[in-house]
């Protein structure tokens, strides 16, 4: 198969392995907290051009959907109470300015007014859909008890996002690449890591879901060569082989992942 049929290849592939999973019947609890006024750009491209609070519950609403019809059907984590606060500036964790944070444990979602006043993308409620559906997935998705590395986190979340279809767009600063074979690490993060589960997906049937499942009890790179047959190393070597001969590193950072960010 020529190259450049790859990706649209391995997109109907994930498209057609999760079509029927069912996302349940759990009930949900959302709040929404804005703390950006109307008088700043970030609070009025909120309220008008997003559509506020409303908009925002229903955004939630849709995002819990797809993440547990994604990640919930095996084992499930079970979350009902859920809140999302839109912070006037920009957010400040963990030492680094970001736009968007989900805290392991409170279950909160944090995104910067800023960031939505200075977007410079055509649509600006995708973009806050796509973070919301991002940082949502954060919410539900197992953590290797705490071992797992961060990038194959945000790799999973920015996974569901282009499950969604919501990929960032061009004037985002919530994507580091959208082409097939970048990246210098597999467990890079964000779009470097989901366009390699995207590959691993289409080699096997519900990967990312039964890989989510094994988080829930704890983490090894040899869960890839459990579902697979080959260890993530081989796979990320034959990744690039396919799609790029770029940079391939064997190191695997474990980050913390009690708060992870844009």
């Amino acid at each position: 198969m020529p190259i450049r049929q790859h990706q649209n290849w391995l997109l109907a592939a994930l498209s057609l392995s999760l079509i029927n999973i069912p996302a349940g019947d759990a009930a949900y609890n959302f709040s929404v907290v804005n703390k950006a006024p109307i008088t700043t750009p970030g609070g009025s491209r909120y309220a008008n051009e997003i559509g506020g609070d409303e908009y925002s519950s229903f955004a939630m609403s849709e995002a819990a959907d797809v993440v547990v019809s994604v990640l919930g059907f095996y084992d499930p984590k079970p979350v009902t109470q859920i809140s999302l606060i839109i912070e006037e500036d920009d957010i400040v964790h963990a030492g680094n300015e970001g736009c968007a944070y989900y805290s392991n444990g409170s279950n909160n979602i944090h995104v910067s007014g800023r960031y939505l006043g200075d977007y410079e993308g055509a649509d600006v409620r995708k973009e806050f859909s796509g973070m919301i559906h991002h940082c949502m997935t954060l919410v539900w998705l197992w953590n290797g008890d705490g071992q797992a590395p961060a990038g194959l986190l945000t790799g999973i979340a920015s996974f569901v996002r282009a499950y969604a279809g919501l990929t960032p767009a061009a004037g985002s600063k919530t994507t580091t690449t959208t082409r097939f074979g970048d990246g210098e690490r597999w467990d890079q993060g964000h779009e470097v890591t989901a366009n390699f589960l995207i590959y691993c997906e289409a080699l096997r049937h519900r990967f990312v879901p039964e890989l989510n499942g094994k988080l829930k009890y704890g983490y090894a790179d040899g869960l890839f060569h459990d579902l697979t047959g080959k260890t993530v190393e081989e796979l990320w070597k034959d990744y690039k082989t396919e799609f790029g001969n770029r940079l391939i590193s064997n190191t695997v950072t474990n980050y913390n992942n009690n708060e992870i960010s844009y």
